[in-house]
């Protein structure tokens, strides 16, 4: 498995994905999108890649993950929007809803 993309992104969409959305656990499961979406973007599939992550960005807001865990999809996505040559776009992931709470959200009192 180690040197074979498709079989980790299938391992993660087709089992790691719906064990993770047992548990409720939204930080794994934004955690495991970011994942699939890397597997495309090292492929060169920038838009698939971009819906991932977008995924991932989304799960990991709507259930209030730790700063970190979003920054670090932001910064994912906007590698993603670099590599893809749509830099316009970098700074768009920036200003995306819950983003800039991230960046500046105090993690002990919210």
């Amino acid at each position: 498995m180690q040197d074979d993309p498709r079989q980790f992104a299938d391992i993660l969409l087709n089992k790691a994905i719906p064990l993770a959305r047992k548990t409720g656990d939204s930080a794994l499961i934004g955690k495991h999108y970011l994942g699939i979406g890397y597997v495309f973007r090292n492929h060169g599939q920038h838009d698939v890649a971009d819906a991932y992550m977008q995924t991932a960005a989304r799960v990991l807001r709507e259930g209030r993950a730790a700063p970190e865990q979003q920054i670090v999809t932001y910064i994912g996505l906007a590698e993603n929007y670099s590599l893809w040559e749509h830099n316009e776009q970098a700074p768009l992931c920036w200003t995306a809803p819950g983003c800039c709470s991230a960046l500046t959200r105090n993690p002990i009192t919210g």
